[in-house]
């Protein structure tokens, strides 16, 4: 029996009662024992070695989420993108390029395309193949860089692609949807046991600001007992403009204009969690009716129709969508708005920037500012505090990054956490390398 996205989580959370749907749940219950003890006998596997773990040359840092649907992924690696770039890095974007378009990508890789231009993104099932081949077609440099190379990789999605190494994982967690109603898939929407969190370097709380604080506490509460420690961080997306196909913009006063006269738009979406796009509609002030389509829908000429005909039944005088979905429309479609969105911090910003700071050093080219006083430029001379200067051959001094900072790091905080491994990164878990041996390195918190 087939049925919609919305009947779907009526389902999986309960709310939907009867007969059918509690065999249906019972069901779902028992695959959900077998998937399961695959995902702990997998996980077993890959922290004893017996599963191969593959690195590439440069750094990696991975963004992922312990559920399906959506946590907000897309517009927090644009947001690591431009972070990365500000401080000297030049990155690489891996993802797995799930239901991709006949153009050959999918939806998140053309929004990242509109928010990071000129980022090589490569999309592959397997990363490790998709970032060999991002790499050979973007050589990364060596202490000097030139444009097109790549000397960071952020993998999109990737906490359970454990086959590549990563030097930072980064997790999400969706303060309006965190624990897939406590279920493993299929029963529920859980990808891993919530304990897999223990294995994240970060974790972060998306759409932190349209929560109650009292489950904002919870949440807290539920984090610390699994980590250890309180999340890394909190984020809201805030609206910054509406955009329609042809990228003209609209400001948000639009918004409130139409609702002082009356005139209320309608939305539409095929995201992997459209409660938060309602969410922040309505904290807007628009609580129009919303069209809900699966994840990563593609639009067909009649749904534009069909979406059409029901904004002219309901007099709506435009219909709202999200920017994964305005990039799969095509340009000459009326009536269409997109509500772009940005990152704002509500809590950690700076603590997560240290963190990355730390685990991935100084980036090629960019002056390193030790706390002795002693600068490596980015030709490899080290300038000491007492005058002396010394000559470096490429990455034979990328210790004094231990300690340091990057000469443009506005803030001009210091990160005295020592690296501890040949390529000056500290690792406070161990993980196993492509030839099957664990890495014992000293924890740098």
């Amino acid at each position: 029996m087939l049925m919609d996205e919305p009947t779907l989580h009526d389902v999986l959370s309960g709310r939907r009662r009867g007969i059918g749907p509690a065999l249906l749940r019972s069901a779902l219950g028992c695959a959900a024992i077998a998937y399961g003890a695959a995902v702990v006998c997998r996980n077993a596997a890959f922290d004893l070695g017996m599963l191969r773990v593959r690195r590439l040359p440069v750094p990696v840092v991975s963004l992922g989420n312990v559920t399906t649907g959506g946590t907000g992924k897309t517009p927090v690696v644009a947001w690591l993108i431009r972070e990365l770039r500000r401080q000297g890095y030049t990155p690489g974007l891996l993802s797995r390029g799930y239901r991709r378009l006949r153009a050959g990508d999918n939806d998140e890789a053309r929004v990242l395309a509109r928010q990071c231009p000129g980022v090589p993104h490569v999309q592959h099932p397997d990363r490790f193949r998709g970032g060999r081949r991002l790499l050979a077609e973007n050589p990364p440099g060596s202490v000097k860089t030139s444009p097109g190379t790549v000397n960071v990789l952020v993998l999109d999605d990737g906490f359970q692609h454990r086959r590549l190494f990563r030097d930072v994982d980064l997790v999400l967690i969706d303060a309006l949807r965190p624990w897939g109603y406590g279920r493993l898939l299929p029963r529920g929407l859980l990808r891993e046991p919530l304990s897999a969190l223990r294995r994240a370097d970060l974790v972060i709380l998306t759409r932190a600001n349209l929560v109650p604080g009292e489950r904002l506490d919870d949440l807290r509460r539920t984090i610390r007992a699994i980590r250890g420690g309180e999340p890394d961080g909190e984020l809201a997306f805030v609206p910054t403009r509406l955009v329609n196909p042809r990228g003209e913009v609209w400001p948000l006063e639009r918004l409130r204009d139409g609702e002082s006269l009356g005139e209320t738009p309608a939305s539409f979406c095929g995201i992997g969690n459209p409660d938060g796009f309602t969410a922040a509609l309505r904290a807007m002030g628009v609580d129009g009716p919303c069209r809900e389509f699966p994840d990563h829908h593609h639009y067909t000429p009649a749904d534009l129709q069909e979406l059409e005909a029901w904004r002219r039944a309901r007099r709506a005088p435009f219909l709202i969508t999200t920017l994964k979905d305005l990039v799969k429309i095509p340009t000459d479609s009326e009536h269409i708005w997109a509500l772009e969105t940005d990152v704002a911090w509500l809590r950690g910003r700076e603590g997560v920037l240290r963190s990355l700071r730390s685990a991935l050093g100084a980036a090629p080219g960019v002056d390193v500012h030790a706390t002795d006083g002693t600068v490596l430029s980015a030709d490899g001379t080290v300038h000491s505090a007492d005058g002396t200067t010394t000559h470096f051959e490429a990455g034979a001094a990328t210790g004094l990054a231990a300690g340091g900072t990057t000469a443009d790091d506005e803030r001009g905080r210091t990160d005295e956490r020592p690296r501890t491994d040949e390529c000056g990164r500290a690792d406070e878990r161990g993980r196993t390398d492509e030839r099957g041996t664990t890495d014992k390195l000293a924890s740098a918190a």
